[in-house]
């Protein structure tokens, strides 16, 4: 089977209006990175191999990158604005934006086989847009929603809307391509060696590095599982109370299909989602792994608005019982 090469790379989108509660604005490139990455691994697990692009990048600098790495696709995640950004306002949705020139058609196509499955999770619209028309392959822009809109920026900074658009851009590109998408917990296409990865190379530990990356191990995706390779999954493994090998447990736990209760004072891969499903709420919970006494407060804050009793700072969290904080949006209210 041809092995067809991806550029993702994430826009230099600027920040949005000030988010109450927060009293500050959010970086557009820092919002769309953890969906960039899930995109990289998601497309990495269906086969395809990836050029990882700098974000943010403008489109000139992105269109060099998909020359040098010869891409078939190139896929830049952004996120659209609309008006003077000092305000909120209700323009919301998805957008797909193919750019006019001698790929436009194929761009075209791209652009519309990904906006079909987009619109499976969120209402999602097809346009042009000349950003990318000097790059010598079929591109798209996808732009998560708006971060003019409350709703939508929320939805940015939640993990499991980027888990969403980034299994539905895959699902677009495999169509497109016409490659059988892989799904997400299907642990067959992740390298489950039961041992270390140490020597191995290729797109399987390209995927390996991008989740680890997504996880706050920042790593170079150079498809090489080496030193610094083995350190993060060692730190990965310690901190989540699992064995030091590459074994579904592994995988699942990375992924997030296998999330566990985890105490005050602990740092896991489900510390760090509860932080981040908190932030995206717009509680005042930490960012990083650790599952702070302040992400108790945050946490209980959430519960109180939400008519639920508080968490004792000395009892296990258990997110999968707390259906407030894994839902995908709610939080707290647009004042205005």
């Amino acid at each position: 089977m041809d092995i067809f090469t991806i550029a993702v790379g994430g826009a230099n989108c600027g920040t949005s209006p000030v988010m109450p509660y927060i009293g500050r604005r959010i970086d557009g490139a820092e919002a769309i990175e953890h969906a960039k990455l899930l995109t990289e691994a998601a497309l990495l697990r269906c086969g395809f191999d990836i050029a990882d692009l700098p974000t943010p990048t403008e489109s000139q600098d992105a269109i060099g990158h998909i020359f040098r790495h010869r891409a078939d696709a190139a896929i830049i995640l952004s996120l659209a604005a609309f008006g003077s950004r000092r305000t909120f306002n209700d323009v919301s949705g998805c957008v797909t934006r193919c750019s006019p020139g001698r790929f436009y058609p194929a761009s075209r196509v791209l652009c519309e086989d990904i906006c079909a499955k987009l619109g499976l999770i969120k209402r999602c619209t097809t346009c042009s847009d000349g950003g990318l028309s000097g790059a010598n392959c079929a591109t798209c822009i996808v732009d998560m929603g708006y971060m003019t809109c409350f709703d939508d920026m929320k939805l940015a900074c939640d993990p499991d809307y980027a888990t969403a658009i980034a299994e539905h851009i895959a699902i677009g590109v495999c169509e497109n391509f016409a490659v059988p998408y892989i799904p997400r917990d299907d642990l067959s296409a992740y390298p489950v060696t039961g041992g270390s990865g140490i020597g191995q190379r290729g797109r399987k530990v390209k995927a390996v590095q991008i989740l680890l990356s997504a996880c706050g191990y920042r790593l170079e995706t150079d498809g090489i599982f080496g030193k610094n390779t083995d350190l993060a999954v060692k730190t990965f493994c310690a901190n989540n109370g699992i064995p030091d090998k590459l074994d579904e447990e592994f995988f699942s736990r990375i992924i997030g299909t296998a999330r566990r209760s985890f105490s005050v004072g602990s740092r896991s891969a489900d510390a760090e989602y509860a932080n981040r499903k908190l932030r995206a709420k717009l509680y005042d919970a930490p960012q990083g792994a650790e599952f702070t006494a302040a992400s108790v407060d945050a946490l209980n804050a959430l519960l109180e608005d939400c008519g639920k009793a508080p968490v004792s700072p000395n009892s296990e969290i258990d997110i999968k019982t707390i259906p407030e904080l894994t839902e995908i949006g709610g939080g707290k209210p647009r004042l205005f």
